[in-house]
């Protein structure tokens, strides 16, 4: 045979199988090309389908429809991996179902177990799971199921002894319960007293001192809680502020007096709760609690400017000058004393104020010439400087600041130097040197 035919031959008979190979592998990439696709559109609509769940359930949690809201959830559970952002609403659904759980002929403590189980599965979405289990513990407060509430608490403490939200909800149980305060006291006493845990030490204290026999807590716990106040007194108030801080921004005004009543109360150095609870009673022209708030920082020699000028400025406007000028005259020590602090032409001119109507007038110039070397258009302090020096009888500043003054308001002020002087300011200067 000759090579070069045997070759041909040999090409010619292999030939169909090569064809054939080619073919199924066409036929096997188109195979995946359609599957791959399909499997896209049915990712694609399962998204859509799990969404559409979703959003349903939410419909129902808002209706108060909790139990078709579980059997979705149910659903959606054995069907997909549903994933840890979403567990928020088991939360919310099942604690809704303990709340309903004798409309709906379900046992509570079966409902516990599983409420727990999602609970737990919450990982780093846990923060969502926090808000609605604390919403879900409210609604069962309010729906009277203490019992119920109380159980979902000390699930909670059991898995985490710092859980502010639980010891918060659990005091608010027995205040509804006969005012029973020793099992809250007593459970709250066993909390680790950590930096997070302020909620909890100020539940505490405020049953161990103001509402229950001390007797009813152990003398160590009571001995612990001080120790820890001595400690972290500050941090406790620096807590309280910051809450305040966030529901004044709100607009949620009280409960921003409220958190700041407590910053105060467990302050042991800080100054900014008691400060900015009297610039709330200010702004609510309720000078007399504005009063107490700065007193109490001035009276403990507050390191902060603040207090003392507000304090003088409610003097004042109380007609009371010669307290306003005693309160700023320790302001001024502030800013002599302290190179951080500085003092705005304003506070010089209320300063001179005080002392005009305390009829020190030599002072009340010296402050009122401070107030316009900050603020040369300080009309009111140039009008009061002018009236100062005409009680001294130096009449060429008075008619000087007077003219200065009635050009900053932008008016013809001759009538006024005329009734305020007489005559010209040189001859009364001469008049008056000449007197002395």
């Amino acid at each position: 045979m000759h090579p070069v035919m045997g070759f041909q031959r040999s090409c010619h008979m292999t030939f169909p199988l090569v064809l054939a190979i080619i073919v199924n592998i066409c036929s096997i990439v188109v195979f995946y090309s359609v599957a791959i696709s399909a499997q896209g559109k049915t990712l694609k609509t399962v998204d859509v389908e799990y969404q559409n769940a979703i959003d349903e359930v939410r419909q129902d949690l808002a209706d108060s429809n909790f139990l078709k809201a579980s059997k979705v959830l149910s659903r959606l559970d054995t069907t997909f991996q549903m994933p840890q952002t979403d567990l928020d609403l088991f939360i919310s659904t099942w604690v809704g179902m303990m709340i309903k759980s004798e409309q709906y002929e379900i046992d509570a403590d079966s409902l516990l177990t599983q409420l727990m189980i999602y609970y737990n599965r919450c990982g780093e979405s846990v923060g969502l799971c926090d808000d609605a289990m604390r919403s879900g513990m409210l609604g069962l407060v309010d729906g009277r199921k203490y019992e119920v509430a109380k159980e979902v608490c000390d699930s909670l403490i059991t898995g985490n002894p710092s859980n502010l939200d639980a010891y918060s909800i659990l005091l608010m149980i027995y205040k509804c319960r006969l005012g029973e305060y020793k099992g809250t006291a007593e459970g709250i006493g066993k909390a680790p007293f950590s930096d997070v845990a302020f909620d909890s030490i100020i539940c505490l204290h405020e049953l161990l001192l103001l509402k229950c026999d001390l007797t009813l807590a152990p003398a160590a716990v009571f001995q612990i809680i001080e120790d820890c106040f001595a400690k972290i007194g500050d941090d406790i108030a620096r807590h309280k502020l910051e809450d305040a801080i966030r529901m004044y921004e709100s607009g949620n005004t009280s409960a921003a007096i409220d958190s700041l009543k407590c910053a105060v109360k467990y302050a042991k150095t800080l100054e900014e709760p008691a400060y900015n609870l009297g610039v709330i009673y200010l702004q609510r022209n309720d000078a007399k609690s504005a009063e107490v708030c700065f007193k109490e920082l001035v009276d403990n020699n507050c390191k902060m400017l603040e207090p003392y000028v507000r304090l003088g400025e409610i003097y004042l406007g109380q007609g009371h000058p010669k307290e306003a000028a005693a309160t700023f005259a320790l302001a001024e020590a502030r800013v002599t004393s302290d190179t951080s602090q500085h003092a705005e032409p304003s506070f010089y001119y209320n300063y001179g104020l005080a002392l005009l109507k305390s009829e020190r007038y030599p002072e009340a110039r010296a402050k009122f010439t401070q107030a316009i070397a900050g603020d040369k258009e300080f009309c009111d302090a140039l009008y009061n400087l002018a009236g100062v020096c005409l009680r001294l009888g130096e009449y060429k500043c008075a008619q000087e600041n007077l003219r200065k003054a009635c050009d900053c308001w932008g008016i013809n002020c001759r009538a006024m130097i005329n009734s305020m002087i007489g005559e010209t300011a040189e001859q009364k200067q001469q008049a008056a040197d000449s007197s002395r």
